[in-house]
């Protein structure tokens, strides 16, 4: 099911924070989702007791409460004159088409999981209501947990990266010069997080290339492009998983650069 809160901190907000409407202030906290990237939100002061009293009365963790108060401004903001595009809420919604029998099939699915998993059994209910009555502008909250697909290319290159620091690790085995630059530094969580996703789930479920370790796989700092100018250099090389020393002295000239 959805991703749970794991830490909560008060911090002291920014002007501009509390120049920010009210139904956008809440606590800062740190969701973790599987493969999703940090998010981090901020609330004066004075509001962390509503927000627990919120939670408390409404029953909900706080990732739900503020994906409701998102839903319920983008439902009344109106179109930019300009631009009259629908807000992400209807957009979703129309993406998400469902039959009368693709319907009757996730409520009873649904009944099934709350059925199973009692931990989850009042979002599951929820869900069922949704599809059971064709509320189609909550349709979105079905798969929200989905991510867009990610292009094969873009997986391609994620394989080429890790053969790569692979092929300069094997290098270093034989006893070649490899400086520690050259190592595999990890991802942004934020700024690349379909990559680092993508990463987690080859080493963490497919259980491939295991050297890298996921405790520091977050680089907190985009990295892609540097990756990108030494795939550039590693791809031009004749032995690509035997290199020489010229090889790997063309790809950390390419890493210097980008750098």
């Amino acid at each position: 099911m959805c991703a749970r809160i794991v830490q909560i901190t008060q911090v002291k907000p920014s002007k501009t924070a509390e120049k920010a409407q009210k139904p956008l202030d809440f606590s800062k906290y740190t969701c973790k989702y599987m493969y999703m990237a940090t998010i981090t939100l901020y609330v004066r002061d004075g509001d962390t007791k509503l927000v627990e009293e919120a939670k408390a009365k409404l029953g909900d963790s706080l990732s739900y409460l503020f994906m409701d108060c998102l839903r319920d401004r983008l439902e009344v903001l109106p179109l930019d004159p300009d631009n009259e595009q629908p807000s992400e809420v209807e957009a979703s919604a129309k993406r998400l088409s469902l039959s009368r029998q693709e319907r009757l099939i996730l409520a009873n699915q649904y009944q099934i999981l709350g059925l199973l998993d009692a931990g989850d059994a009042d979002d599951f209910a929820q869900m069922r209501e949704i599809v059971q009555r064709g509320y189609a502008i909550h349709y979105s909250e079905l798969d929200e947990w989905f991510y867009l697909e990610m292009e094969a290319s873009r997986s391609r290159e994620i394989l080429d990266i890790l053969n790569m620091f692979r092929a300069l690790m094997n290098a270093k085995g034989r006893g070649l010069s490899v400086s520690e630059k050259l190592h595999f530094a990890g991802l942004d969580a934020n700024e690349e997080s379909p990559e680092y996703g993508y990463v987690k789930f080859l080493v963490e479920t497919m259980r491939r290339f295991t050297e890298v370790d996921l405790e520091v796989l977050n680089s907190h700092w985009p990295l892609m492009p540097r990756y990108r100018a030494m795939l550039t250099a590693w791809r031009k090389g004749g032995e690509k998983y035997d290199l020489t020393q010229a090889g790997i002295n063309s790809i950390a000239a390419a890493r210097a650069q980008a750098s």
